[in-house]
């Protein structure tokens, strides 16, 4: 059975099972290391663990988006008296000029609000995955705004800015 002791006092009350000269006998190790960062100390997440966040992502995002789209058409069938004698091509090319910037402004918003307030999004979430700083700290909304428009930078040339990830050493 283990002693529990509590130790009162500036001097703790030592076990007397090492002696000064054991301690002084033990090898050194011949350098010290040195403390590390939360950043060298984090896992990084891999190329392809980040890719299926970021289709996942996507995925959802597509959903949402199609939701509206989908609105968009019942208003225009619906919505006036002339709605169902408009063709579907002519529907589509009131619809999706509409989309195309709510998608846009959907986007960023759902990764800088996940990523300003939990340094994840559902699909981080889902793999174990968390966006932090350099020194640790969680991301401030205005960093996550900055890396949702970072995001459409690296996909506008054929989304070699995402895909350079997989090239470069430390992922």
């Amino acid at each position: 059975r283990d002693e529990i002791r509590i130790v009162t006092g500036p001097h703790p009350d030592y076990d007397q099972k090492f002696s000064l000269q054991d301690v002084l006998s033990e090898e050194e190790p011949e350098e010290e290391e040195k403390e590390k960062s939360a950043w060298d100390r984090a896992l990084r997440g891999g190329f392809w663990l980040r890719s299926m966040a970021m289709a996942l992502d996507s995925l959802l995002l597509l959903l949402l988006l199609a939701i509206f789209v989908v609105l968009g058409f019942l208003t225009l069938t619906l919505g006036g008296t002339g709605g169902r004698e408009v063709p579907f091509l002519r529907q589509a090319l009131i619809v999706l000029p509409v989309i195309f910037p709510l998608g846009l402004v959907l986007t960023l918003a759902y990764f800088t609000f996940f990523h300003g307030t939990w340094g994840q999004t559902i699909g981080k979430m889902i793999f174990g995955l968390q966006v932090v700083r350099t020194d640790g700290r969680p991301l401030t909304f205005s960093r996550a705004l900055a890396r949702a428009f970072g995001y459409f930078l690296s996909a506008l040339p054929f989304s070699l800015g995402f895909l350079w990830v997989g090239l470069s050493s430390d992922k």
